[in-house]
């Protein structure tokens, strides 16, 4: 049987709030070695911050990331797996869509990896 998302997912999932900062999303995706975090707020995602939303947001544009809100930054269209989706069709919708991270949730949105 094919690996799932559910077998190979980071629990608990790292995640800021909206008005949190860029900077914070910046030293959040440094420590956990990681190359996006999800933006939520009440258990429910919002969005995603990846290291490309910071260089091209932030960095590119010479704004401070520790005025700039995560709300502000961050990426609305997200694009989720689901805990029992194969390994390999989660890894294809990354290529596919050219995603470097792609949270997991349940059908309530739900974030669970």
């Amino acid at each position: 049987m094919a690996p799932t998302v559910q077998d190979i997912m980071t629990t608990p999932v790292v995640t800021i709030a909206p008005t949190d900062s860029a900077l914070k999303a910046a030293c959040t995706i440094l420590n956990r070695s990681v190359s996006a975090v999800p933006v939520v707020q009440d258990n429910t995602l919002l969005g995603i911050i990846a290291e490309h939303d910071l260089i091209q947001k932030i960095v590119c544009t010479g704004k401070q990331s520790n005025i700039v809100r995560a709300a502000d930054i961050m990426s609305v269209a997200v694009i989720t797996g689901t805990p029992d989706m194969t390994h390999r069709k989660q890894h294809h919708c990354l290529l596919k869509k050219t995603l470097s991270a792609c949270p997991s949730a349940k059908m309530d949105s739900f974030l669970v990896s």
